[in-house]
């Protein structure tokens, strides 16, 4: 057993004073590699040396049960085992948990504990049924973004009653506020005036006047709060005003123009008639539906007597809340608590504490408490993290708050603490900038540590920065450098699987755990697409005609890439009506091809009669339906490697397992739809079926981790890797996200780029002497990096402005290095284009090709796979799966043709003819009966709204569905395509182009700053193109084009109309883009590229431009 004495004698004077103030609250602010852990249980062991207190008696509550474990074996190293496992030790989810066991005599009824899946089911039904009206109901709204901003409500402690209180004042305040915006709407245009005395007065001066007016305004008409932490809609906004107003006054660099910009700009905003209106408005109003949500989620949970992860704490504050008796038990038997990492608690978890530690009947009873925690370490906001739970502490014991602020450092040089030091002085919300005389400078004590080393080098290409990494690292480990003693950091788990293939190359050992999502390893996928296919085949669904290429390419099949796409092609992917390609492929002559069909229909005849597990050992090969038809999946792994064989049985028993556990009353009669509901209800949540499978070629490895993993720990040698902007910095925009008004940003923590700031801190502050970043210029998907802002570098200059001087050059290196060719081959591989140049029958489609509209945008469309996809979808031609989503559209084009062709006829439908004729088509679609009636839904809102204010499109002269076929360019290339609507004006010989378009778009959408609005744009020059290259047409000027958005704002339900001149200029550029893609087809030149996300309007002009300049040298 280690002695107290010795350890107690070790530490310095601030964790003695930590240790040793056992009475009262106190708030240790510990920075990295202060000697946190330590201090914590040497307090335990002297509150048990220093008191009578049993260990019972004492509480420690941290975040994970690895650290709960970790805290108890070193305690008991100073106390003992026995006493070590009597003190509470808990996670904060657990210990809600005992406090709900304890106190179960006070409470009216038991619940059982549900997992994300079973809440996203809850929220799915609800929002199944959700009116039109609601705000909520549009798609774009997924079932996941509403389920995380509840959650995010609940871990702020926050019900249902009191959030739909609080949005209903913002929208109070909002309609009673509006009147005061009319002084902003006057400022437009304003010029310079005279006052009443004469005296001159700039336009600027009057706006800045008026936003002065409007702030006191404002501050007037606000009311008291809803709820005590949240502050009101409008206090929000003034006193941002009054913040901003003494930040400007302090930065003289700034004006107050700026300042009053900044503030417009942050919370006004212009609507469609150009007047000035809360930018809020909609957020509060789209809160409210929220509120509605969490009322009915809340409703469901108490009905079936459940809770969620949340409600252990939560139901545990109820308890405690509305039991005062079990609270004052629960405050004597807790005298002493311990908080670790409390910069990673949540509202709710801060709360528990609260009620532990304030005893109403003894108000002058001082709580022992110590909380734990360090601001600049604050990294897990996305989990609900609240670092200002610090500062709320120690407002919350107020003066009776004992501070102690830890900065010497044992573990890192100080060249690295001071760099750390200037990432973490650009945090706003730091506590040094809250408590006064808090100096958060940390300063290294350890004096044996002498060696350092900081470099910063830049790459052409991220293969060549992973490279060097490799190369840079086999050299230390060769200069004896041992393994476990470097690591490499980055934020995201996609970085560290590409640089881990680079040290295997060179059979560098290393130790990288992640838990991998199973449902996304290629053997469970394999089985999957398996499975739906025999299933399809079952139902005679069409989606088994898009399943058969992509389960016919599987390795274990051994079939050649063209068998397989000569056969396929003999299907019509665009009748409907035509055999489907199951009784195609079955009378194939490829033997190897119809042995397979065969068996899927075996196995698909058996699918509705036997469980899923036998039908899984069918599509594995563990069970064969007769001699000679038998998968060969199993054996193929097999014959692959030991960890392959491993890796395919360890997965299906994980499926196996999981669906056992979530279908314990009814397993056995678990059929394969069942299981494919499922696995789709995990595929749309994005949930993950974990599988902990970590990669550790021994205990002397190289650590390769996320930044967040590696809290806590520190090494010698430190690579961060893909130091940029964009795996670093802010990311742009997330869509499973839904905004809350501005008062309730606190739900989730809105300040992005203070979080990534403390995320680069904690992993400079890994190192201990050595620490390397690198980064590249282009990524392996070849988009262009931008550097990391927040680390200031000079790119003039060369140097990196935060890193201390001596070591802060940047080292731009122009080696290169061939790519490693390490491929993880996909079902579209086999049919990549450069594995089929040669081949005559592609040759062929290629010489006979006729561009459309929508086939020239695949081809330059980054966001969704470019030339590649080009190729599968129109080279190739394999069938695809069609969503009642993409075929809503289809009917909708389907309903205008009628519309005019009825109005043609001298025969205005009414809205209820349209919508019965909207009804018979979706009716008609292949698709499920929830997805028919899902559409319905959405078609009768978006026609009602159109035909109410867009009818009298249809008293203009038009043709609809206008077809033209082989339309010959001036330069020879044909092209071809239907365009929705052309009004003709045969007076002045001119038309206009329609096209109707579905899904949500703003009204500020402009086509230069859209991705989407960019792509239509392209096409309506091309349908220019086909009308001025007609015969029939070719007398007319075409001058503009126009987008009807029929669901329009996603805000008002209102039809978006997006007009366009066409220009000489951009049509040229059209034709310079239809002309490079003619060259691409005939060079058969496919550039392979991934579906890229955040795509802008710049990425796809710079593609374009590329492809352009390649094609024209």
């Amino acid at each position: 057993m280690e002695s107290f004495d010795k350890v107690y004698g070790g530490l310095n004077i601030e964790q003695k004073t930590a240790v040793d103030t056992i009475y009262g609250p106190v708030l240790v602010i510990a920075g990295p590699g202060t000697g946190k852990t330590q201090l914590l249980s040497a307090r335990v062991a002297n509150i048990l040396r220093q008191t009578d207190t049993s260990p019972s008696n004492i509480l420690c509550l941290t975040f994970t049960e690895n650290g709960a474990e970790n805290m108890r074996e070193r305690l008991a190293s100073f106390i003992g085992a026995k006493a070590a496992y009597e003190v509470e030790i808990s996670t904060y989810h657990g210990f809600g948990n005992s406090l709900l066991s304890q106190g179960r005599d006070f409470i009216d009824d038991e619940r059982t504990s549900i997992d994300e899946l079973q809440q996203f089911q809850i929220i799915q039904k609800i929002k199944q049924n959700l009116p039109s009206t609601n705000l909520l109901y549009p798609s774009k709204n997924t079932v996941k973004s509403i389920l995380n901003v509840i959650n995010d409500i609940k871990q702020e402690n926050i019900s249902p009653e009191i959030f739909e209180k609080i949005v209903k004042q913002n929208i109070k305040l909002i309609k009673k506020s509006e009147k005061y915006l009319k002084s902003l709407d006057a400022l437009v245009g304003v010029k310079q005036s005279k006052n009443e005395s004469g005296t001159k007065k700039s336009a600027k001066d009057q706006k800045i006047e008026a936003f002065f007016e409007l702030y006191k305004n404002l501050k007037d008409a606000d009311e008291a709060r809803a709820q005590k932490n949240t502050p009101t809609f409008l206090e929000k906004i003034y006193t941002s005003f009054e913040e901003q107003s003494i930040k400007y006054d302090n930065d003289p660099k700034k004006s107050i123009q700026h300042f009053t910009r900044d503030w417009q700009n942050k919370y006004f905003s212009k609507n469609d008639s150009d007047e000035y209106k809360f930018s809020d408005e909609f957020a509060s109003r789209k809160a409210l539906d929220i509120a509605e949500v969490y009322y009915l989620y809340e409703s469901e949970l108490k009905l079936s007597t459940q809770q969620d992860f949340n409600d252990m704490i939560l139901r545990a504050i109820n308890l405690l809340e509305a039991k005062p008796d079990f609270k004052f038990s629960m405050q004597e038997k807790y005298q002493f608590i311990l908080l670790d990492e409390y910069q990673d608690t949540n509202g709710a978890q801060s709360r528990i504490v609260e009620l532990l530690t304030k005893n109403e009947l003894l108000p002058d009873l001082i709580p022992n408490v110590l909380a734990v925690g360090d601001d600049d370490q604050a990294i897990m906001a996305f989990q609900g993290a609240k670092f200002s739970n610090m500062q709320d502490f120690a407002n919350f014991y107020g003066d009776e708050t004992k501070i102690i602020n830890l900065t010497k450092n044992y573990r890192s040089h100080q060249k690295i603490l001071d760099f750390a030091h200037n990432i973490a002085d650009q945090i706003d919300g730091r506590l040094s900038n809250i408590f006064s005389n808090l100096d958060k400078q940390i300063y290294q004590e350890n004096n044996s540590i002498t060696d350092i080393e900081i470099w910063r080098k830049s790459f052409k290409h991220q293969s060549t920065e992973f490279n060097e990494v490799a190369e840079k690292i086999n050299t230390l480990i060769n200069s004896g450098v041992q393994p476990s003693d470097i690591a490499i950091l980055a934020p995201k788990h996609s970085i560290l699987e590409e640089i881990a293939k680079y040290l295997n190359h060179l059979d560098i050992p290393i130790d990288y755990e992640k838990s991998e999502n199973i449902l996304e390893e290629a053997p469970v996928q394999q089985v999957i697409e398996m499975l739906k296919l025999a299933q399809d085949i079952s139902e005679g669904s069409y989606n088994q005609n898009a399943g058969w290429a992509r389960v016919l390419s599987f390795d274990f099949w051994q079939l050649k890439p063209l068998d397989i796409y000569k056969e396929i092609s003999k299907f019509n992917k665009w009748d409907e009506s035509s055999p489907n390609l199951t009784d195609i492929l079955v009378e194939s002559e490829n033997q190897e091809i119809k042995n397979i069909v065969e068996l899927f229909i075996d196995i698909s005849q058996k699918i509705n009669d036997e469980k899923f597990e036998t039908i899984i050992d069918y599509i594995v090969g563990s069970k064969q339906l007769q001699p000679i038809k038998k998968s060969p999946m199993r054996e193929y792994y097999q014959a692959k490697s030991d960890e392959d064989f491993y890796n395919l049985a360890l997965y299906m028993t994980i499926l196996r397992g999981k669906f056992q556990s979530s279908n314990q009353d009814n397993y056995s009669k678990i059929l394969t739809k069942d299981f494919l509901q499922m696995i789709q209800l995990y595929e749309e949540s994005e949930i993950k079926i974990l599988s902990k499978n970590p990669f550790s070629a021994n205990n002397n490895s190289v650590k390769i981790m996320t930044a967040f993993s590696a809290k806590g720990l520190e090494f010698s040698h430190t690579f961060l890797v893909s130091v940029d902007d964009s795996a670093w910095g802010v990311s742009k925009g997330n869509s499973q996200t839904i905004s809350l008004p501005k008062n309730l940003e606190r739900i989730k923590d809105p300040n992005q780029e203070d979080t990534k700031k403390r995320l680069f801190f904690v992993a400079i502050t890994r190192a201990k002497t050595h620490l390397y970043l690198t980064s590249s210029e282009n990524s392996f998907d070849n988009k262009t990096r931008r550097p990391l802002k927040f680390l200031e570098e000079n790119i003039e200059a060369g140097i990196v402005e935060t890193i201390p001087e001596g070591f802060n050059e940047i080292r731009v290196e122009n080696i290169k290095h061939p790519d490693l060719e390490i491929l993880e081959l996909n079902w579209n591989d086999k049919f990549s284009p450069e594995k089929l140049t040669n081949e005559q029958i592609f040759i062929e489609k290629i010489q006979n090709f006729v561009q459309s509209a929508s086939s020239l945008t695949s081809f330059y469309d980054l966001q969704y796979g470019g030339p590649k996809k080009f190729f599968e979808n129109y080279i190739l031609k394999f069938p695809q799966e069609v969503s009642g989503s993409a075929r809503f559209g289809t009917v909708m084009h389907e309903v205008f043709d009628f519309w005019q062709r009825q109005k043609n006829n001298n025969s205005q439908p009414t809205l209820e003819e349209i919508i019965n004729e909207i009804n018979k088509r979706i009716d008609k679609l292949k698709i499920s009966e929830r997805e028919k009636i899902n559409e319905k839904t959405r078609a009768e809102i978006a026609f009602t709204n159109f035909y109410n204010q867009r009818r009298n499109i249809f008293k203009t002269p038009a043709k609809s569905e206008v077809k033209f076929r082989k339309i010959m360019l001036d330069n020879g290339i044909l092209i071809d395509g239907n365009i929705d609507r052309i009004e003709i004006n045969d007076e002045d010989k001119t038309i206009e182009i329609v096209d109707f378009k579905t899904g949500n778009i703003s009204q500020k959408d402009i086509f230069k700053n859209k991705t989407k609005l960019h792509k239509y744009e392209i096409q309506l020059y091309f349908y220019k193109l086909l009308l001025n290259n007609s015969p029939e047409y070719a007398k007319y000027k075409v001058n503009t084009g126009r987008l009807e958005f029929i669901e329009g704002d996603e805000r008002y339900k209102t039809p978006i109309i997006k007009s366009l001149n066409f220009n000489q200029e951009s049509e040229d550029r059209v034709k310079q883009l239809i002309a490079a893609l003619d060259k691409k087809l005939k060079a058969f030149d496919f550039k392979n590229i991934e579906n890229l996300p955040n795509v802008t309007v710049s990425d796809l002009i710079k593609f374009e431009n590329q492809i352009i300049d390649e094609t024209q040298r």
